[in-house]
């Protein structure tokens, strides 16, 4: 019995029967609550469409239930000489009485009483229909003077021997013009032919009243009627209690329209639609039940699965950091087990959070570099008409020209934003590699000010260098970078604050110089220390300081490629690297680049323009509009005929119709429809005697990833200037 209770527990904790379950219960639920919602939107719709019809129908009751006017009889009687005769004792009682109870109209029953009032109220003349009992309103109005004497006065609804009437009150005048010698009374029941009529107009259902709040009597047209339990003062809409009423005024009287009907009655058709859709809506929600356990059922099948297969690999766990936890224990359900048996595994998973981390750094890396190309492409672009159209205006300008220092100013800001964005691509080792022989001073000179932006304030740079320093052959870029990454970190060896001392010399090694990372073989180098006065480092972070995602950092604060980077790029450019660093004593990175025998080259000139053309015939082939216009006014002004064309199309057209005179290809690396070295490769076959110079402002990987190769290539990067331009197409028109 115990066995079987226990599997019935563990057969129903599991969660393949508990979510089924759960998801059906929804389900049922959410028709239930759909249900009820439904029926309560529903009630208040029905409720809300019969305020607005009582409303509109109190309205249009009230509309056709005019003010009662005088008949045309009774505006007899008003100037009626017999009347007034009986008032100035010239007729007699009985036939004064005769003219009063006299009825123009025999078809006119409405007109139960008729009377004269002396001015005082009092009755001096009675006639009486049945029922026989004289209205109350009259005489107390006359004598309240309630009545006006210029125009007839309608008084509330009175109970007349249980007839609902209504009595007018008519001035009686011997002139239009004179005072009232006394008051005509009229009393007339309301015809119940007109009760039927709006009865037709209101619906069944519907209660109706007329009366005046506060005085009088109520009426349904055909009987006295109790007083409404609520009325409102004005025309509106009540929903009070059980019932639903609206009101409207008459106009010209102080009579009310009263219609009310009971909320049962309204919310009848919801009921009745209510439990004809109950049928419908419980089959649908038993089938969405059966649907969603279904559907469950299968989520939760595979989760169990998972959960025995977790188990079977979590047993295969040899940790031993975390406690061994109860799997199949009494009680515990799928997910409890499937999270003991993760908790198990996740051990197996801490090994490669650092490598995880360390990729990421390394994707961040690439991801900037890539973007670094992409800014510095359309920039090169900006920057090459700016640079060479100033070097035109400034070839334009005379010497006494005031303009001349402003187009200066301008030439200096293109020159220092192409060398940010130098050293952009730099930072982020996209540069295009071009080793030359350099004058090291200048070198650390133009890298000085870019650290005076990039260290803290409270960090002295001071750069040192020997007068007759040699020249060395390296990348301008990857030097700049090396200088720059060393004095990041030196920097951060430093949050206090220091000095960071750069230096550069001559030095000859005569023996070789050992160190934890090789040794400095005997020869002529350059040396270039960078010493700070931070922190230092101990034995273990100096043996693995150039080792690639290594750092002393917290995490997500250093990439660990720093020194590794200037490591590879001192090797690339065939030199040596040491370092020598104690705690609280600062360091010293020293880097030793192989002597030039060559003299530094000079850097191309940004100055005015030379003529330097023989009139060769430069095929110019660029798809930026600005460069194009640029290039072709600077061959021309240089001396050379130049034939221009957009795309590699009009390059090759232009190339078959002037084969024998074209002498240079001036070609973009990366065009639509067809790259620079593939039109190069076709235009050389057309015309075989042309040299070829390249331009881009792609970095390495794009240009290399299009045919060229960087072994005696003739390339000019952008941005260049108008000096530039002409001296490289002279220097690829003379190369043999």
């Amino acid at each position: 019995m115990l066995t079987i209770r226990r599997r019935w527990q563990s057969r129903w904790k599991s969660i393949d029967r508990k979510l089924p379950l759960l998801a059906s219960g929804l389900v049922l639920l959410t028709a239930l609550i759909v249900g009820v919602i439904a029926y309560a939107l529903v009630q208040r719709e029905l409720v809300r469409a019969a305020e607005q019809r009582l409303k509109s129908t109190a309205t249009l009751v009230a509309q056709m239930v005019q003010r009662p006017a005088p008949r045309r009889d009774s505006l007899a009687r008003v100037t009626d000489r017999s009347l007034v005769e009986f008032l100035r004792g010239r007729l007699s009682r009985d036939a004064a009485t005769a003219a009063l109870a006299r009825a123009r109209n025999p078809m006119d029953t409405t007109r139960v009483f008729a009377a004269l009032l002396d001015p005082a109220g009092r009755t001096l003349l009675a006639h009486h229909r049945p029922p026989a009992r004289e209205p109350a309103w009259p005489l107390g109005a006359v004598r309240r003077g309630d009545v006006s004497g210029d125009s007839v006065s309608l008084g509330p609804i009175e109970n007349l021997g249980g007839a609902p009437a209504y009595s007018l009150v008519y001035p009686l005048r011997d002139s239009l013009s004179s005072a009232p010698l006394g008051y005509v009374v009229e009393t007339r029941v309301l015809a119940s032919r007109m009760a039927r009529g709006l009865r037709g107009l209101i619906g069944p259902g519907v209660q109706l009243a007329l009366g005046q709040p506060g005085q009088g009597i109520w009426t349904d047209f055909e009987s006295v009627m109790p007083t409404p339990t609520v009325l409102m003062p004005d025309a509106g809409i009540l929903n009070v209690g059980d019932e639903v009423s609206a009101s409207a005024r008459i106009a010209g009287t102080n009579w009310v329209v009263w219609l009310s009907q009971p909320n049962a009655a309204l919310i009848a058709p919801a009921r009745t639609v209510l439990w004809t859709l109950v049928p419908i809506g419980l089959l649908i929600a038993l089938v969405g039940a059966a649907l969603m356990w279904r559907m469950a059922h299968r989520i939760a099948r595979p989760i169990a699965e998972l959960t025995v297969a977790a188990e079977g690999v979590s047993r295969q766990s040899t940790s031993t950091t975390t406690p061994e936890l109860p799997l199949e224990h009494c009680g515990a359900d799928e997910m409890t087990r499937l999270r003991i048996a993760f908790e198990r595994m996740a051990t197996r998973v801490a090994e490669r959070e650092a490598l995880e981390i360390q990729l990421r750094h390394s994707q961040k890396m690439e991801a900037v570099g890539r973007l670094a190309g992409g800014i510095a492409h359309d920039f090169n672009n900006l920057l090459t008409a700016i640079r060479s159209y100033a070097d035109l205006m400034l070839e334009d300008l005379p010497q006494w020209d005031a303009k001349r220092g402003d187009v200066e100013e301008i030439r200096k800001a293109a020159h220092r934003a192409a060398g940010l964005t130098a050293q952009l691509l730099a930072f982020s080792r996209k540069q295009m590699l071009q080793p030359r022989v350099l004058d090291l001073g200048v070198v650390l000179r133009d890298v000085h000010g870019m650290l005076k932006r990039l260290l803290i304030e409270d960090i002295q740079i001071a750069v040192e260098t020997s007068p007759d320093l040699w020249p060395v052959k390296a990348d301008r870029g990857q030097l700049e970078q090396v200088i720059v990454n060393l004095a990041v970190n030196a920097r951060d060896a430093m949050p206090q604050g220091g000095t960071l001392t750069i230096t550069a010399s001559n030095e000859r090694v005569s023996a070789p110089v050992y160190t934890k990372d090789g040794k400095v073989p005997t020869g002529s180098y350059v040396a270039i220390s960078v010493t700070d006065t931070g922190l230092g480092m101990d034995e273990a972070t100096q043996l693995r300081l150039f080792e690639p995602f290594f750092t002393t950092k917290a995490v997500g604060q250093g990439t660990g490629l720093g020194l590794a980077t200037v490591h590879g790029i001192v090797a690339q450019s065939g030199g040596y690297i040491t370092v020598k660093s104690e705690l609280s004593e600062g360091a010293t990175f020293r880097v030793y680049l192989p002597r030039a025998l060559e003299a530094p080259i000079r850097e191309p000139g940004s100055g005015p323009v030379r003529m330097r053309g023989n009139n060769e015939t430069v095929l110019l082939v660029e798809d930026e509009p600005a460069v194009r216009a640029l290039a072709r006014r600077v061959l021309v002004r240089a001396g050379f005929r130049v034939l221009e064309s957009t795309t590699p199309r009009d390059a090759l057209a232009l190339a078959r119709d002037h084969s024998r005179e074209i002498k240079l290809v001036l070609s973009d690396v990366v065009m639509p429809e067809m790259s620079g070295p593939t039109l190069v490769s076709r235009v050389l076959e057309l015309c075989p005697q042309a040299r070829v110079l390249y331009i881009s402002g792609y970095t390495d990987d794009e240009v290399i990833g299009r045919g060229l190769s960087t072994q005696g290539m003739l390339l000019l990067q952008k941005p260049f200037s108008a000096q530039q331009l002409v001296e490289r197409v002279r220097v690829a028109l003379d190369a043999a």
